[in-house]
């Protein structure tokens, strides 16, 4: 393939199976693309990586001493890239097929300004959304306060995301998931990258409103080329509160509507959870009864 060095930047954390996965994919589906894959471990207790320097030649490993969050190591491997073109790839994500090789040549001929992000699929073969409008602070309420619940199976809850539109064709939207990410390097840098101010969650969300509002760049949905998405949570949200999410959801929304806005969104929040705290205590009494 003509063109220059595509770096491929995985962020990995106690995820051997899949950054196993993740890996074999682009070894079979990208073989012919001229690339460096670095993988940045935020500091992982299980490990596996070593493992994969011998069967991958392009691979680098960067060893971070201590988990400074997803956009932080994000922004560690593209200082370390050398590549033109960078792909912000998550581990849990895999290729399927080698449709990821026409869209890098579309982009290095048309979208070198812009930001893309492919199609993603779950691994039952449904669509998967991964990108939105602008996010206003109602529809932000709507989605992410914990009462979201409320609004899930009205159309309310998806308006920003297009009510669940599929685009068959590239599209202009407005905000990209850092599931895969494709841009020019130059452009990553030309924002500083994603903002350490997020641990992990809206970092991505951030980027896009940055970009956008910043360089006047387009970010464009390309459905062409098709990943697999497994979304490998961390933690089951029936059972707990993922305070690290809240806490880049309050962050994000401090910065985009306001202090009084975030601080209406905390207190409902706030006495959702202890509301949830006390349900669960009381199921849990009942199970030792």
């Amino acid at each position: 393939m003509d063109g220059g060095i595509l770096s491929v930047i995985i962020v990995n954390y106690d995820n051997p199976d899949l950054i196993d996965s993740c890996l074999k994919s682009i070894g079979k589906y990208l073989r012919s693309i001229k690339k460096e894959i670095i993988v940045v471990d935020n500091n992982s207790s299980i490990q596996n990586l070593a493992l994969h320097q011998e069967n991958y030649p392009e691979l680098k490993i960067i060893y971070l001493p201590k988990n400074m969050g997803f956009g932080y190591a994000n922004n560690v491997g593209v200082k370390n890239a050398i590549g033109d073109v960078v792909l912000l790839l998550n581990s849990d994500a895999e290729f399927i097929d080698n449709s990821f090789e026409e869209m890098l040549s579309h982009f290095r001929l048309t979208g070198l300004s812009e930001v893309w992000g492919p199609r993603l699929i779950w691994p039952d073969g449904r669509f998967q959304n991964s990108y939105s409008k602008e996010i206003s602070f109602f529809d932000f309420f709507a989605s992410y306060s914990l009462l979201a619940f409320l609004f899930k199976k009205s159309r309310i809850a998806y308006r920003h995301k297009y009510e669940n539109q599929e685009f068959t064709k590239p599209t202009g939207v407005e905000v990209i998931y850092a599931t895969a990410i494709l841009l020019s390097r130059a452009n990553f840098n030309m924002m500083n990258g994603f903002s350490n101010k997020y641990f992990m969650y809206f970092e991505d969300v951030d980027f896009c409103d940055r970009f956008r509002s910043q360089l006047s760049g387009k970010i464009i949905f390309y459905p062409t080329c098709t990943l697999m998405h497994r979304v490998k949570g961390s933690s089951n949200p029936r059972l707990s509160v993922n305070w690290g999410y809240l806490k880049s959801k309050y962050v994000y929304a401090a910065d985009k509507f306001g202090f009084f806005k975030v601080f209406f969104l905390k207190i409902i929040d706030y006495l959702l959870s202890l509301i949830k705290l006390a349900i669960y205590r009381v199921k849990i009494s009942i199970f030792k009864i």
